[in-house]
């Protein structure tokens, strides 16, 4: 009776410490905005990288994006990496995307918004259009 006691103990405890760990780790989320990309745990910002350092890039000099053999619900997964453009090495792992997330994500240095008044301005542009802020 006591050793079954004694298993049963040790199995919920062993059990508790898993639910804890879940719990405690999730929330990971990533946010594109007009300025930078953002990470957020539990709602609350972890990493930021603005928008502005991949300007002038080229994709390949700041994403990694490898095809991951799966699909999820009829959707192409990719895992993602936003690398530094000038050193190359990694500055946030965005882990596995869906393909519509990963496209957009591409779409990082194809427009720069104004810090100041928030208009959008093409990539090539070192002026804003509307208030003529450095951009």
């Amino acid at each position: 009776m006591i050793p079954t006691i004694g298993i049963g103990l040790v199995l919920t405890l062993s059990g508790l410490v898993v639910f804890y760990k879940t719990v405690t780790r999730g929330g990971t989320k990533y946010y594109l905005t007009n300025f930078r990309l953002v990470e957020t745990n539990k709602g609350k910002i972890v990493k930021q990288i603005p928008r502005s350092i991949f300007k002038g890039r080229t994709i390949s000099q700041f994403l990694q994006i490898s095809e991951v053999p799966m699909f999820k619900s009829n959707v192409e997964m990719y895992t993602v990496k936003v690398l530094d453009p000038k050193s190359g090495n990694v500055l946030m792992n965005l882990g596995t995307n869906q393909g519509p997330s990963v496209k957009a994500l591409e779409s990082i240095q194809e427009s720069f918004y104004c810090q100041y008044c928030g208009r959008k301005n093409d990539p090539s542009s070192a002026v804003c259009s509307n208030c003529g802020a450095n951009l």
